[in-house]
């Protein structure tokens, strides 16, 4: 038996407001958080929440209380490069070690994850468009979760049913929809508008890892995949 971490899932920015409410134009809906808590209810984990304003002492305070009441924090936004990115110097001011920041990837390069040296405590940095954070979270969370529970992940793998190029220098993570023919399982991209398309992922049944190589992959290529329903 083993027992369930205490979570808070995080959202960062001025700029965020509540799903129910009509965002003006420079607006978005709070949809991270609640694809994160849905996605950790999955997994029959409940978690608290909080919506972090684009103040750096603000940012602080509400930060060094909750990595002292949870085990994990998994955080939307504020890890790439822009004026209100506060993240990464946050963590690092309380006492967070960063194991790495930015990963050879796409979606989800900013991707930053750390761990606080005295508490223990587990943080998961995500960049903020929702492909972004809902990739990484099936890439890195849950691999850690299992791996901290004692249970081996089995990977997976389909078949390409389409050709398809990698151009270096980035891996890609490629949603699909699969499709089960004569006993094996094939899969095709679904059509997207970039990694902050969220409908997209409702017709996804998982990501292809494809890492750059100088030939196209070809179709009936066997590839990795990272099954989210």
């Amino acid at each position: 038996v083993k027992v369930n971490p205490n979570i808070c899932t995080i959202a960062t920015g001025n700029e965020l407001v509540e799903v129910d409410q009509l965002p003006e134009p420079h607006q978005i809906r709070k949809s991270n958080m609640l694809t994160i808590e849905a996605a950790l209810l999955n997994s029959k984990i409940p978690s608290n929440s909080l919506h972090l304003l684009d103040d750096k002492e603000s940012i602080k305070t509400a930060l060094k209380k909750a990595l002292i009441k949870n085990d994990v924090l998994l955080l939307s936004g504020g890890v790439s490069k822009g004026k209100f990115d506060f993240i990464p110097d946050v963590m690092e001011s309380l006492g967070v070690e960063k194991v790495f920041h930015r990963v050879s990837q796409r979606p989800g390069k900013p991707f930053w994850f750390g761990v606080h040296a005295k508490l223990k405590t587990v943080v998961f940095s995500f960049p903020g468009n929702p492909v972004s954070t809902f990739a990484n979270y099936h890439l890195y969370f849950l691999p850690w979760l299992y791996a901290s529970w004692g249970i081996q992940i089995e990977n997976l793998y389909i078949k390409l049913g389409v050709p398809l190029k990698i151009v270096p220098p980035l891996t890609r993570f490629i949603h699909v929809k699969t499709e089960l023919k004569e006993g094996v399982v094939w899969g095709a991209p679904v059509i997207e508008n970039g990694s902050g398309d969220l409908t997209s992922l409702t017709k996804a049944d998982g990501f292809v890892c494809l890492e750059p190589k100088e030939n196209a992959y070809e179709v009936g290529e066997v590839v990795r995949f990272v099954k989210t329903r």
